[in-house]
């Protein structure tokens, strides 16, 4: 972000909407003299959580809008929902049994999108029998009523676009020295946006250079798709007794890890 500047208060905005709103809230309002009003919405649903402009309460989205019902689903069994045990006065961090997807039912009809035009697949994903709409966002519901923001469940928000990561590591795999991909989004300190880490394993006898791989994918696809962090897992992904997959490792930023950042490579936006 930029470095603070006379400029930045000399200015009439005084209100804010944002979903979710900075993680540096009190630092943002500070520096920039205005009130960030807390919410979620999407483009299909429109404003489905909201809070009192005079609610401080920190990292909550508020409570559902008239004209919509909403549930907490388990992200593996999304038949099950979710009843809400978190204190989010007692513990500011909500457990991962507390964490849920965001299930939407609007309950006045021709108000928000109903099917996505000529994407049936799509509208069969994001919609169930029941009319309710998977927004494919984790919250987390408290005691108190209110729902937080914890982040994204698949697709992931790089610098203003969702992104979809099967999609990232799809184009990976067709790198001709990259054996296996999977890329996860990341979340840094005190950034409301994702990074996007790269994972990937090689072809035997193949070498890898971060930044001509990252030249050639800047070539085929948007900007925000472009991984900024890579590491190359040697020995193979790490995985459980089972055989799955240590995702949870893999959104590890170590000394292993490329940084695209630190080398000054920069991408501009195709017009």
């Amino acid at each position: 972000s930029a470095p603070p500047s006379e400029w930045d208060r000399k200015h009439r905005v005084r209100n804010v909407l944002s979903g979710p709103a900075p993680r540096n809230l009190l630092e943002f309002q500070e520096r920039f003299n205005t009130r960030v009003i807390d919410g979620y919405g999407s483009t299909e649903m429109g404003m489905v959580l909201w809070k009192d402009p005079e609610d401080h309460r920190p990292g909550s989205s508020g409570y559902p809008m008239e004209g919509y019902y909403v549930e907490l689903r388990d992200p593996q069994y999304t038949n099950k929902v979710l009843r809400p045990s978190w204190d989010p006065y007692e513990n500011p961090t909500p457990p991962e049994e507390a964490k849920g997807l965001l299930f939407i039912r609007p309950l006045i009809p021709h108000t928000t999108l109903n099917e996505y035009f000529k994407e049936p697949r799509r509208t069969r994903e994001a919609f169930d029998d029941d009319g309710f709409f998977n927004s494919d966002d984790l919250f987390a519901r408290g005691i108190d009523g209110r729902y937080y923001f914890v982040g994204r469940f698949s697709r992931i928000r790089v610098s203003g676009e969702n992104v979809d990561p099967i999609a990232v590591q799809d184009v990976a795999m067709r790198y001709p020295a990259i054996q296996e991909a999977i890329a996860v989004g990341i979340r840094l300190p005190n950034v409301s946006d994702d990074e996007i880490k790269l994972n990937i394993t090689l072809k035997p006898g193949a070498t890898f250079d971060p930044v001509e791989f990252s030249k050639w994918m800047a070539d085929l696809v948007m900007v925000a798709m472009v991984p900024r962090f890579i590491e190359e897992y040697s020995e193979g992904f790490p995985v459980t007794a089972t055989q799955k997959v240590k995702m949870g490792e893999l959104k590890e930023i170590s000394d292993r890890t490329w940084d695209r950042a630190k080398t000054g490579l920069k991408f501009s936006a195709r017009k």
